[in-house]
């Protein structure tokens, strides 16, 4: 699975595509913006979703950007 992340973009209110353990896209509301762990991995707080949430598996949705780009 691949996201874009756009350089700059801001999350934090925005609605963004969240793919989920089996594979299913779900729309979620990002809480937070992003931070690092220290392992370097990225999370966020989602809506819905306890505790941060794998960031490479976060994408914003915008007005060009379909489900079907997001599964690539």
């Amino acid at each position: 699975m691949r996201t874009n992340h756009p350089e700059g973009a801001t999350y934090e209110g925005k609605l963004c595509y969240v793919i989920r353990d089996l594979g299913r896209i779900e729309e979620r509301v990002a809480l937070s913006e992003p931070w690092e762990l220290g392992s370097g991995d990225k999370v966020i707080l989602l809506e819905g979703i306890r505790g941060g949430y794998s960031f490479d598996r976060v994408q914003l949705k915008t007005n060009t950007l379909n489900e079907r780009e997001v599964i690539k």
